[in-house]
C-alpha cells in the first residue's frame, strides 16, 4: 500500500490488481482516462507476478523474474534510467535474480540474489550506497550480501540478513533500533537485540520485526505504534504485548498489525478506523497502545498498511478498512469503514 498515497496493489493468480488514486498512473493500466478507481483494475502486461510493492505514487512488481515499475518517476524511482512518469510498467533489466521488493515515498529497493539494490530519491542516504545522490538506475547497498526480507518506510529502509535487522536512511526517531537517534545513516546500521528475525515491516518512523513468534518494534511511538502499552519512543526494540505466534506483519504511518495464529491484531492510531476494531463510529479516534483483535478476521496471511487504511488477505480474500479517500478500500464505494 502506498505509504502517504491512497492506492493499493495485490497479486491475484499472477496478475497485479490495483485500486485507489491514479493521479500519477500508479494503477498501471496504461490509461490516463481516470483520476482514481474505487474497485480493482488489472495492471497492464503483467501475468506472472510473485511480489508487488507500492510507494507514495508508484508501484513495482516482479513479473516472471523481471522487476517492472510504473507511476510517478520524479526522483527516478521507476529505475529505468529516466525521470519520466508512466501509466504502464517499464522493465529494469539490471536486476537479474529479484526475490523481494520494497518502496518508500520516492525510492525503491530489491533483493537481488541476496544483495540489495536501490534507486530513486536518496534523501537521508535512503539508498544505502554511502551517498545522498539520487539514482535513476539500481545501485548496490553497501555491505549487504545475504538479505532475506526487506521493508521500506517513507525515507528509511530495513532488511533481514542472517536473522539480524539492518536499517539505513532517516533515523531521527530511532528507527534504526541501535540505541541512538541518528539524523541519517548512508549505510546499514544493525538493530540491537534481534538475532533471529523472520519478517520485517516499516511504518512512517518506526519498524517492527517478528522473532520467535513475538513482535518487536522500535522508533516513534507517539500514538502507540510500537504496541508496548506506552506512548514512549524507543531507540532499541521492545516487545509488543499480547502476541506470541505472529506469522504476518504490516505497518502504516502510525499503526501496525500482525496475524497472531491467524487472528489479526492491530495497534496505534485509529482516527479513520484503520485498526478495524469496531463498527461504531463513536468509538473511533484516539489510539490503542497495545494490540486489539480485528472484527471477524481469523485466517490472515498477509497485511499491509498506509497513512490511514489497512488491507489484508484473509482466507484468500482481500479485506480493507479505514479511510476510503480516492477509493482506497477498493469496495466500489466512497464511504470510509
Amino acid at each position: 500500500t502506498g505509504r502517504f498515497g491512497y492506492h493499493t496493489c495485490m497479486i491475484d493468480g499472477g496478475l497485479v490488481r490495483c485500486w485507489g488514486d491514479n493521479s500519477e498512473g500508479q494503477l498501471g493500466t496504461g490509461s490516463s482516462n481516470y483520476f482514481y478507481r474505487n474497485s480493482p483494475v488489472t495492471v497492464y502486461g503483467i501475468s506472472k507476478a510473485t511480489d508487488v510493492t507500492s510507494g507514495a505514487n508508484h508501484s513495482c512488481a516482479i513479473d516472471g523474474g523481471v522487476v517492472k515499475c510504473w507511476g510517478s518517476n520524479l526522483s527516478g524511482q521507476l529505475g529505468d534510467g529516466t525521470k519520466t512518469s508512466t501509466n504502464r510498467p517499464v522493465a529494469i533489466r539490471s536486476i537479474l535474480n529479484p526475490i523481494a521488493l520494497a518502496a518508500g515515498d520516492g525510492h525503491t529497493c530489491a533483493i537481488d540474489a541476496g544483495s540489495v539494490k536501490c534507486w530513486g530519491s536518496n534523501s537521508f542516504g535512503v539508498l544505502g550506497d554511502g551517498t545522498t545522490t539520487e539514482r535513476a538506475t539500481p545501485g548496490a547497498v553497501t555491505g549487504i550480501a545475504n538479505a532475506t526480507a526487506i521493508a521500506a518506510g517513507p525515507t528509511f529502509t530495513c532488511v533481514i540478513e542472517g536473522g539480524q535487522v539492518k536499517c539505513w536512511g532517516n533515523g531521527a526517531s530511532g528507527q534504526f533500533g541501535d540505541g541512538l537517534s541518528s539524523s541519517s545513516a548512508k549505510t546499514p546500521v544493525t538493530a540491537s537485540g534481534i538475532a533471529n528475525a523472520t519478517a520485517i515491516a516499516a511504518g512512517g518512523a518506526f519498524a517492527c520485526a517478528i522473532e520467535a513468534g513475538k513482535v518487536k518494534c522500535w522508533g516513534n511511538n507517539s500514538v502507540g505504534e510500537l504496541g508496548d502499552g506506552t506512548a514512549t519512543r524507543r531507540v532499541t526494540p521492545v516487545t509488543t504485548v499480547g502476541i506470541s505466534s505472529a506469522t504476518a506483519l504490516g505497518a502504516g504511518n502510525f499503526h501496525a498489525c500482525a496475524s497472531d495464529a491467524g487472528q489479526l491484531k492491530c495497534w496505534g492510531n485509529n482516527n479513520d478506523g484503520e485498526l478495524g476494531i469496531t463498527n461504531d463510529p463513536a468509538l473511533l479516534g484516539g489510539a490503542r497502545t497495545s494490540p486489539v483483535a480485528v472484527v471477524g478476521l481469523k485466517s490472515t496471511t498477509a497485511v499491509t498498511g498506509s497513512n490511514d487504511h489497512t488491507c489484508v488477505i484473509d482466507a484468500g480474500q482481500a479485506w480493507c478498512w479505514g479511510s476510503n479517500a480516492y477509493g482506497a478500500l477498493g469496495d466500489g464505494g466512497s464511504a470510509s469503514r
